[in-house]
């Protein structure tokens, strides 16, 4: 199953994890959840590009 953001919930998701060797996913709503969820793996946090 595919969930899709509404455009309301797209504007709401401010930063994208970057993963070393599996890419970028734009999902979450602080950096503070960005970084927690790239903890461990070799990623960084930036901000997503509107």
């Amino acid at each position: 199953m595919l969930a899709l953001a509404s455009p309301a919930q797209a504007r709401e998701i401010q930063w994208c994890a970057k993963i070393h060797g599996r890419g970028t996913s734009c999902m979450y709503h602080t950096e503070e959840q960005c970084r927690a969820s790239i903890s461990g793996r070799g990623g960084t946090c930036v901000r997503r590009r509107t």
